[in-house]
């Protein structure tokens, strides 16, 4: 038997404005998940990005400490001045910095290849570099654009230098970090966002040392070359904002 319509209970509703409230907190509380949660994926990838600069720059700085061991044959008759010897030998010594750590593909064109030396034996002269150190490089960036040069000279530099177990550098690279973003079929290395990062040789300061005008961009300024000790591998990301927009690790 149902009850008369007058004693029957009413459950209480949302009004519209209730349920129009309810959503917008839902909405603000989403919100802020998401921002959270963005921040985070960013702090890790910035965060992974750190740390493929500092495998990579480790591998890079222990081969160019090497080069503080070097010791090339420049030519050197009775009586020369020693000052000017240690001149040839700093000259000597950045061509071939230049020669393996290249990070423009004019370092790496033909057409600036060393010729033989064919100085006499009695006057100074620095060593010229056998064409085949920068021919592999050469090689292995042929067909790429110079959109991101200096992030696929820096994987050739990778793949083609071993360390003392024979192992190529590049096997300090995770999957992720090989890419190729312009399409060029030359691979980069790539930091956490998937962008190519910027590699570069220069000064204790970060300031980039070009040898000569043949071997630099268009308008760039002709310094070197310095002492062996004062030469620094410098890589960024420009995803990173640290120390003026890039992260930078060097040794």
């Amino acid at each position: 038997m149902s009850l008369p319509r007058s004693y029957r209970i009413r459950r209480p509703g949302f009004t519209l404005i209730e349920l129009l409230l309810v959503i917008s907190i839902i909405a603000v509380l989403s919100a802020l998940g998401l921002s959270v949660m963005g921040s985070a994926e960013r702090d890790a990838l910035e965060t992974r990005t750190q740390a493929g600069i500092e495998r990579i720059s480790g591998v890079l700085n222990r081969k160019l400490e090497d080069f503080r061991y070097r010791i090339l044959p420049v030519r050197m008759p009775p009586g020369a001045d020693p000052a000017v010897v240690r001149t040839l030998h700093t000259q000597a010594m950045a061509e071939l910095l230049r020669a393996e750590f290249p990070f423009l593909l004019l370092q790496v064109d033909p057409a600036n290849f060393p010729q033989n030396n064919s100085a006499p034996l009695n006057t100074l002269t620095p060593p010229l570099l056998p064409p085949n150190i920068m021919a592999r490089y050469a090689q292995r960036v042929m067909g790429a654009s110079t959109d991101n040069q200096d992030a696929e000279l820096l994987y050739a530099i990778l793949s083609l230098n071993f360390d003392e177990f024979g192992q190529p550098l590049s096997a300090v690279l995770r999957e992720r970090e090989i890419g190729d973003t312009d399409g060029d079929g030359v691979l980069e290395v790539l930091d956490a966002f998937g962008d190519p990062l910027e590699y570069r040789i220069g000064d204790t300061d970060g300031n980039e040392v070009i040898l000569n005008q043949a071997q630099s961009p268009s308008g760039a300024q002709v310094r070197g070359p310095l002492p062996i000790e004062d030469y620094r591998i410098w890589i960024r990301s420009i995803n990173v904002p640290t120390r003026g927009g890039s992260a930078v690790v060097t040794q």
